[in-house]
């Protein structure tokens, strides 16, 4: 394996632990696990409804976590953006090699939560969703 290859799967690697380790937080216990990263709270108001989103940013691994709250207060999506959509392949191809993909559900079941991906505009991001 060529050290490029290793990095990849490190960046991928720590990226869905961070997402899958954030469903199931609420607001507080999310900023609060995530301190030392830049964070940005906001309100996403479209077409009239309304969201909780917090966005956490890495910049080593040059990616941004956006993550969305249920009626209760806890996240139960977290959407992973991707500075450079162009490593999206190798990504993918890391993910295939850890985890079974769903043909059938479109997306990979990891041990807590599903894993999919997702055209937004331009850019195509990472869901990681709840049970």
């Amino acid at each position: 394996m060529v050290k490029q290859d290793y990095i990849y799967q490190e960046v991928i690697y720590d990226l869905i632990n961070y997402a899958g380790s954030t469903l199931r937080l609420t607001k507080t216990e999310l900023r609060a696990k995530f301190s030392e990263f830049p964070i940005c709270v906001m309100d996403y108001i479209e077409e009239g409804v309304k969201e909780d989103v917090i966005e956490i940013r890495f910049d080593k691994e040059q990616a941004t976590l956006s993550c969305i709250f249920d009626k209760n207060l806890r996240c139960n999506y977290a959407f992973l953006f991707f500075d450079d959509q162009t490593r999206l392949d190798d990504y993918v191809n890391q993910l295939n090699s850890m985890y079974k993909y769903d043909y059938v559900e479109c997306q990979w079941r990891l041990p807590d939560c599903h894993l999919s991906l997702k055209r937004l505009g331009n850019d195509i991001c990472m869901v990681f969703s709840c049970f």
